[in-house]
């Protein structure tokens, strides 16, 4: 397998995990109303974050930062919560 074959399935696999948080979170978000609009935000914010594109590319640096991106757009959807 390539180098880059191997960051994009290391890739899906933290994707995965980071899907058990997600989805609770953006279905709790939907059962609030008044939290709908900070936690569209952030859910928009964890998913744009690029963090596939970050990892594969193997710019150091890159995936750090697009994967704090994504964890500020979880924090969002948890404030939003709270």
């Amino acid at each position: 397998m390539p180098v880059w074959g191997g960051r994009l399935e290391r890739a899906f696999r933290n994707m995965m995990e980071a899907r058990f948080l997600f989805i609770p979170l953006a279905l709790l978000a939907e059962m609030q109303p008044a939290a709908h609009e900070l936690a569209a935000r952030g859910a928009a914010l964890f998913l744009v974050a690029i963090y596939v594109p970050a990892y594969v590319s193997g710019v150091p640096g890159l995936r750090s930062i697009a994967r704090g991106i994504g964890h500020a757009g979880l924090l969002m959807m948890v404030c939003a919560l709270l």
